[in-house]
């Protein structure tokens, strides 16, 4: 059963590429667009959420919004009329690398 498995997937195999091969030539010089389109797409439907992308900075994250949290925690009981603009400023830095790796990758 191992020489029949091994033969199949040669099959395969060979088929894939031939019919890579086919879609090159009928692409021509849009292959390498075309490609890159489907290589997005393929990626945006695996993975809609971007947690590869994101994993690097979900890691340090909650570190990030743990010493905003403390430091609008200080602005609120110091000085309180700045709380307003040192609320929105603290959502904003932990929010922006997200829609900068959302957006960019």
């Amino acid at each position: 059963t191992g020489a029949k498995t091994l033969l199949a997937r040669s099959k395969y195999k060979y088929r894939i590429n031939d019919a890579i091969n086919k879609q090159h030539e009928k692409f021509g010089s849009n292959w390498d667009q075309i490609l890159s389109y489907e290589g997005k797409e393929l990626k945006r439907r695996v993975d809609p959420f971007r947690t590869a992308d994101l994993s690097s900075y979900l890691k340090i994250a909650p570190f990030i919004g743990g010493a905003l949290y403390l430091g609008t925690l200080f602005i609120q009981q110091s000085i309180p009329e700045l709380f307003i603009f040192a609320y929105p400023a603290a959502v904003f830095v932990l929010v922006i690398p997200v829609i900068y790796i959302v957006l960019t990758l």
